[in-house]
This record gives C-alpha cells, sequence and structure tokens, in this order.
C-alpha cells in the first residue's frame, strides 16, 4: 500500500513474486531464493533507491543505494524522471528490474546490490493502483554506492525511540526510517 504525503514517502510493507533459486554453476548462493525485486526511486541532484521491503521472506533487505540511471538510446532517464517529477511533484516512482524482452528480471539481491553492480530496468509511476506509465524503458541502473544494507534478522528490536537513517550530499538530504522488526513501516523524507 502506497500512501501520498508532500514531501514525505510513507510505504506500506510491500510484496513481491518469489521465482525460483539461484542455480549457477560455481554459484555461492546455490540456495538463495531470486526474486523480482522493485525499489522507490527518489533524488534531484542524485538518484536514490531504496528496496521495498518485507518481514520473513527474501525481500527482508533494507537496502538504500545511490545509482547512476544509463539508456542506450537517446533519453537521457535521469532528465526524462527530472523532467516528470517537475510536473508532477506528489507523484512517487518506481524502478522495476527487466530482462532484454521487457519481462520482470528475477535475481539475488545481495549479489546485485554492490558497488559498480549493474541491473538493467524501467522507471514508472503509477496514475491508478497497479497501473504503471512507463517514463523508460531499457535503462541500466548501475550502483554508485551502498548507503545501507541490511538483512532483518528474527532477533532485531526496535530501536527505543523512533530512529531514521539521514544520507544525501551538499545539496540534498534525505531519511529513511530504520526497520528493525515486524511489525515496522517504510518511509523515506526528502
Amino acid at each position: 500500500m502506497h500512501e501520498h504525503y508532500p514531501r514525505t514517502s510513507l510505504v506500506g510493507i510491500c510484496g513481491a513474486t518469489h521465482a525460483g533459486y539461484a542455480s549457477e554453476p560455481g554459484s555461492n548462493v546455490d540456495t538463495v531464493p531470486v526474486a523480482f525485486h522493485e525499489f522507490e526511486m527518489f533524488g534531484d541532484k542524485s538518484i536514490y533507491l531504496s528496496h521495498y521491503p518485507m518481514f520473513g521472506s527474501i525481500h527482508s533487505y533494507q537496502s538504500l543505494v545511490e545509482v547512476v540511471l544509463k539508456s542506450a538510446g537517446a533519453d537521457d532517464p535521469k532528465q526524462l524522471y527530472l523532467a516528470h517529477k517537475q510536473k508532477n511533484p506528489t507523484a512517487r516512482y518506481s524502478v522495476s528490474p527487466e530482462n532484454s524482452l521487457g519481462e520482470p528480471d528475477y535475481w539475488v539481491l545481495p549479489e546485485v546490490i554492490q558497488d559498480g553492480k549493474s541491473f538493467r530496468a524501467n522507471i514508472h509511476w503509477d496514475l491508478k493502483k497497479d497501473h504503471p506509465i512507463y517514463i523508460a524503458r531499457n535503462v541500466t541502473v548501475q550502483v554508485k554506492r551502498v548507503i545501507y544494507f541490511r538483512l532483518f534478522e528474527p532477533a532485531d528490536k526496535k530501536p527505543d525511540k523512533l530512529t531514521y537513517l539521514l544520507f544525501g550530499n551538499g545539496s540534498e538530504t534525505h531519511m529513511a526510517h530504520y526497520m528493525a522488526s515486524y511489525p515496522d513501516f517504510d518511509q523515506i523524507a526528502e
């Protein structure tokens, strides 16, 4: 469930699709399930992604990364996003991995969310629930910097005080709610 608040995004615990298990020869993650991982995209000067998490599943990661968006075409995906965002200031944007056929792409989150790694994706927003409108497709998303990456553990305890992770650069700052244990909420404040 996605709620819209001015300059603050409040994201309920979101689901995703489980696809199977990684089984590449020689892989050290032969038993780690692959999945379709989606991200909220935000930022102006720098572009950031926040993984849509779940508790008790293969999506039980809180992940914040700074990324670079590239396209094989003439259109710059960052500029397309920023132009759309300027016209739609309350819109929420998502990045969804896709394969070369434009279908959902499934992979293991810890293997891909590392500095310098990249994946193919689309950028979209939802005008109506479950009806994405694409801003850019066939975008290469390269992880510039992992800001925060943590697997939720059953023994995790909630902090005594409301806690946020502060990040950004000299020209913009963001906060992400520190998620601890179920039930909790995912929130990005710009």
